[in-house]
């Protein structure tokens, strides 16, 4: 495990690293809310072939749901419609499913890159982990992230996160121990990263 405190630091990491695979790598990146992992993604898809993947695209419907850790994730939706398509270089092609409407918002179809870029929380899911050949985990004082939290909607969303979406995310890394599958840590409140997420 590598405790990284910039976007160059996880890029050289990565160039030495994807030398030696071939035409189907996926890089997942995990972590706290509002801790800059939709951000790197996105960086690293300027710096690579790759295409990213929200791992907010999979929610459950509300009455497919458990209490259990990851219980609102299509966990195994991931998996047949991106992970293995992507394994057998094939386009990714799936349905995002809005619970809140209660239907498709949209029809997700992306042609094979070879790298896929996995985002977002629980997207480190130990079910996942034999398709992935790269982990990153964010994390962010609890300070920051309301703080951005905030800056990015409002009150009543900053308090769902506090009530609902944090603790639900923190019972899934302390049950798996996500942390320690991870190849690079980033601490999103290190100053020398902390105005790049």
């Amino acid at each position: 495990m590598l405790r990284i405190s910039s976007f160059e630091q996880v890029k050289s990491f990565l160039d030495g690293r994807l030398k030696l695979n071939h035409d189907s790598i996926v890089i997942a990146i995990d972590g706290d809310a509002a801790s800059g992992k939709t951000t790197l993604a996105l960086e690293l898809a300027h710096h690579y072939p790759a295409t990213v993947i929200h791992t907010d695209h999979f929610y459950l419907p509300f009455d497919k749901r458990t209490e259990s850790p990851a219980g609102h994730m299509n966990i195994k939706k991931i998996i047949h419609e991106v992970l293995i398509p992507h394994a057998l270089c094939k386009e990714v092609h799936y349905e995002w499913f809005d619970p809140h409407q209660g239907k498709v918002r949209e029809i997700i179809q992306l042609p094979h890159t070879p790298i896929l870029i996995l985002e977002g929380s629980y997207a480190l899911h130990p079910d996942l982990l034999p398709y992935i050949q790269h982990k990153i985990f964010l994390s962010i004082g609890e300070s920051l992230q309301q703080q951005r939290i905030l800056a990015r909607s409002n009150p009543e969303v900053l308090e769902k996160f506090i009530n609902i979406w944090i603790p639900k995310e923190k019972l899934y890394q302390q049950s798996y121990s996500i942390p320690a599958y991870a190849d690079i840590i980033i601490d999103a409140d290190a100053s020398s990263i902390k105005e790049q997420l």
